[in-house]
């Protein structure tokens, strides 16, 4: 009896303090199996011949079948759980980012189209022209023009960027990336070298603005 109560603190102690440690549920479950089936192994090797009888033998291969039953079903119960809200996260996550680009890409776009609507008489410059006056790359030979920033553990990340390409004279395209989101097909190629993440971006010419989901 007391090697029993023994083991069953033993074993509880076990599971707190590996929930506590990784704060993984599914470890800390098969942390307490693992201290019950050797307590199962344990018990026959310290119990005598008389106190082990045929019947307690019995019920204690039906307790053990019966435990690692239920610690198996509940460790598939909680994967399943966790890769829900894995995936419901990274969904979540997608329509977040994709918001914060469109309202990073939107000002750049409208402003670069009223500058150029406003000109006053005849030598106009083109749409190209005043989009190079107004947004300059970050760095030589590289058409980013703007980091997007965040704070993750403290510190200052790169979480997306914003490019310009000048596509002919009279069309400007900003596209903007996330590095973190994923979009809808994982094999597509973004700006900035990534794979498969969320890209949105907008053409301007002197005809308007449009605005294009690409991933």
């Amino acid at each position: 009896m007391k090697l029993f109560l023994s083991f069953s603190a033993f074993t509880v102690a076990v599971f707190f303090a590996m929930y506590l440690g990784t704060g993984s549920l599914s470890d800390a479950v098969i942390g307490g199996l693992a201290v019950s089936l050797l307590y199962i192994f344990i018990l026959p090797l310290f119990a005598s011949p008389e106190t082990l009888s045929r019947l307690q033998k019995t019920m204690l291969v039906l307790a053990s079948w019966i435990l690692i039953a239920g610690s198996l079903a509940a460790n598939l119960r909680i994967d399943k759980t966790t890769k829900w809200q894995k995936k419901s996260l990274l969904a979540t996550r997608a329509i977040i980012g994709s918001s914060i680009l469109n309202t990073k890409l939107t000002p750049k776009a409208v402003k670069l189209f009223d500058v150029f609507n406003l000109q006053a008489g005849n030598n106009k410059a083109t749409m190209s022209v005043i989009a190079s006056r107004m947004f300059s790359p970050l760095e030589k030979n590289n058409n980013k023009i703007e980091k997007l920033l965040d704070t993750i553990h403290g510190k200052e990340v790169e979480t997306g960027a914003l490019y310009m390409s000048l596509a002919s004279a009279d069309s400007v395209v900003f596209t903007a990336t996330d590095t973190i989101a994923l979009g809808l097909n994982p094999s597509f190629k973004n700006f900035g070298g990534n794979t498969g993440k969320i890209q949105s971006k907008i053409s301007v010419s002197p005809n308007g603005i449009t605005y294009t989901v690409e991933n």
